[in-house]
């Protein structure tokens, strides 16, 4: 992470912008958001500003899939694999681009 980098801080203040969208009725990822219960882990940000998810749907961190949210919450994508693969695919640009 780069210096000065807060995920705690970031992870409430992106939740709670998606969570306010939610309850104004905007289309946002279906997924609950941590702290809820099951709720999307941020994993980090691009320089663009979409941010990265886990989606917590088993004990085991490794099964977590990955899920992909624009920069306004709007657009999402749940990618069949964890981090590991996530990046993998990336560094090799076999990614899907959405």
């Amino acid at each position: 992470m780069p210096e000065g980098f807060d995920l705690d801080a970031e992870q409430a203040a992106v939740g709670a912008r998606l969570r306010a969208r939610r309850v104004a009725g905007e289309r946002v990822v279906l997924s609950p958001i941590a702290p809820a219960p099951g709720g999307l882990r941020l994993r980090g940000m691009f320089d663009c500003g979409e941010t990265c998810w886990w989606l917590p749907v088993s004990g085991e961190p490794a099964e977590w899939p990955v899920v992909l949210v624009d920069v306004n919450g709007l657009g999402w994508q749940q990618l069949p694999h964890g981090t590991s693969e996530f990046l993998d695919r990336w560094l090799d640009a076999r990614s899907p681009s959405w």
